[in-house]
């Protein structure tokens, strides 16, 4: 039988590091190294974090689930019932979009998330049906060396 955990919080920005201290241990059984789980981590809060403020508008009243199977890897969903993302924005984004961090004042405010997401897991697919977002992502475990 699969290994999964299945997590619900409000939609509240102070809440989803809740979200990334569970991951870290299912990581850990799924056989991911310290920098994949890191990765997930930070991937799967992005990714929360963008629900929160853009799908839900920082509005209080919803939630965020977020469903994760010890598979092939790890593989995360993040499930919401907010304002529902243009599937061609994540599959515009770019995974290396280039920026100089030495002009502070140039950087957009918002419009690295996604690409983030892209750049840190190796799947990552939307779906948006009858008022419920989908974002699917998965990590697999690195071959044996």
């Amino acid at each position: 039988m699969p290994r999964r955990l299945d997590l619900a919080i409000d939609s509240r920005a102070e809440l989803v590091g809740l979200i990334g201290a569970a991951l870290r241990g299912l990581c850990a059984e799924a056989g991911l190294s310290a920098e994949a789980a890191g990765d997930v981590e930070l991937a799967v809060c992005e990714a929360v974090t963008n629900v929160i403020k853009h799908g839900h508008g920082d509005r209080p009243g919803h939630v965020v689930r977020v469903e994760a199977v010890v598979a092939e890897g790890l593989e995360v969903t993040v499930v919401d019932d907010g304002a529902a993302l243009d599937p061609a924005r994540l599959a515009a984004a770019d995974p290396a979009r280039p920026f100089d961090p030495a002009d502070i004042a140039a950087l957009p405010e918002s419009g690295f998330g996604l690409g983030l997401i892209k750049a840190l897991m190796d799947e990552a697919a939307y779906s948006s049906a009858a008022g419920e977002n989908r974002l699917r992502l998965l990590k697999r475990r690195a071959a044996p060396a």
